[in-house]
Order: structure tokens, then C-alpha cells, then sequence
């Protein structure tokens, strides 16, 4: 899957090359059953000035897959699903560090929830 992520204040003296790191459900519930995804593929970028038509800076990220975290334990109940496909709804989660004139400000967004369909 692809995914673009816009900061839209546009600054002329910010001169320095702001990194954004993608992740999934960085505040996960601890539910059984919940799963987790890791993010393949490159997941973090530079905010680009030349990608944007409406001004701002964006990162693009292409090419992701998602792979399932494998929950320790093994043994009995890794298997207790009882469905062969599963709809569940996660979160992609945005994190850069903001420089300004030696103030350093951490900015995170989220993305709205996104399904994801999987065979179990």
C-alpha cells in the first residue's frame, strides 16, 4: 500500500531536512487476539518541497506491507482463532521532530482507522 503524509506550514527559513517514520498502533490495546503489524518496506522518509503542488512539504510512502508481530508463547491458544478471515481496524501513525530557531518540538498524527482484511 502507498501513503502521503503532508505538513502544511510552509516556513522560508526552514532549511533542514525533517524525517517522518511511519509506524501501526503505537498505543496498541494489551486485548487477546488484538494483532500487531510491523511496517516492511521504508518507513522513514524526508519532507520533500518539490513533491507538493499546493505548497507545504510531503512525504510519499510507497511500496509498504504489512506483517503480522508474532506473539510469544506458542504452544496452545496461538491457534484459537475460530474465523479464516479477519476485518480489523488499526491506526498509522506519523512521528517528525520540528526544528525552529534551537526549538525542537516532537509532532505525531494519526491516520483515521484503516481495515484491514486478512486470512487468518
Amino acid at each position: 500500500f502507498s501513503v502521503k503524509t503532508r505538513f502544511l506550514v510552509k516556513f522560508p527559513e526552514l532549511n533542514h531536512a525533517m524525517k517522518v517514520n511511519v509506524s501501526m498502533d503505537r498505543e496498541a490495546p494489551l486485548v487477546k487476539g488484538y494483532r500487531r503489524f510491523n511496517v516492511l518496506g521504508t518507513n522513514s522518509k524526508a519532507l520533500n518541497m518539490a513533491e507538493s503542488m499546493s505548497g507545504g512539504m510531503v512525504a510519499d510512502f510507497r511500496h509498504l506491507t504489512l506483517k503480522e508481530q508474532k506473539s510469544g508463547g506458542g504452544g496452545k491458544g496461538v491457534h484459537d482463532l475460530s474465523l479464516s478471515v479477519t476485518e480489523e481496524l488499526h491506526i498509522i501513525n506519523f512521528i517528525t521532530e520540528f526544528l525552529l530557531h534551537d526549538v525542537s518540538v516532537s509532532l505525531e498524527t494519526s491516520s483515521l482507522p484503516v481495515v484491514i482484511i486478512s486470512n487468518s
